[in-house]
């Protein structure tokens, strides 16, 4: 079974507040555990281009005339509103020309707002049945025109949706995922998610799927 890095990186820390008294030694690995995680699976230039966004955007609208200030929470409301509707799924199929799985319908809600769930169902094919594959999804988020990545983590396909492993080759494949609110400090903005499958056997790259969705208020 597959365990996540950062499963073991809290284990860790559990694991030493367990054995010792000390809480000085339990915040230490506690804190230590967690930098460990956001080392490993979060890219800093995220963390650091987030504060840089969320300050100069503050202080360029205190900065504004009030005529500009009310011009500019009109054209955030509008822009709300217009995004309230469940818009077409923004996807394409990127796997390579020999790829074996084969994405037919993806689609999510889009846009996601702040304290909503996000619903993501997938309908595909493969050529050929695997007992043993690998999901890696790199997430990015989309600032100044440009895809910054901040996290790439690989999960266990069979563990996370038992229907594609061993499914026969041609046969219609539907999977569900549901995804919990996004913590209230996640800016707002495009993201973006890529997935990539492999045959754990040989390492061989499956196929792909490139998914573009807006989080607004």
């Amino acid at each position: 079974m597959h365990v996540p890095g950062y499963v073991t990186y809290v284990s860790l820390a559990l694991a030493l507040h367990a054995g010792t008294r000390s809480s000085l030694w339990h915040a230490f690995s506690s804190y230590w555990a967690l930098f460990l995680f956001i080392f490993k699976y979060i890219n800093i230039k995220f963390i650091l281009l987030f504060f840089f966004v969320k300050f100069f955007r503050c202080i360029a609208i205190r900065a504004l005339p009030l005529p500009m200030k009310l011009l500019y929470v009109l054209a955030l409301a509008a822009h709300t509103c217009a995004a309230a509707s469940n818009n077409p799924t923004n996807w394409t199929d990127c796997g390579l020309p020999n790829a074996t799985i084969h994405f037919d319908i993806v689609d999510s809600t889009n846009p996601v707002h702040t304290n909503e769930r996000q619903y993501i169902n997938k309908t595909l094919h493969m050529d050929h049945s695997y007992s043993n594959m690998t999901t890696e999804y790199a997430q990015y988020w989309k600032v100044f025109g440009k895809w910054f990545k901040f996290l790439d983590l690989k999960v266990n396909t069979c563990a996370e949706h038992p229907e594609i492993c061993n499914a026969k080759p041609g046969k219609e494949i539907f999977v569900s995922t549901i995804h919990p609110p996004l913590n209230k400090l996640t800016p707002h903005g495009m993201y973006r998610s890529k997935q990539h499958y492999f045959d754990d056997t040989t390492g061989e790259l499956l196929g792909c799927v490139d998914m573009m969705i807006p989080y607004v208020k």
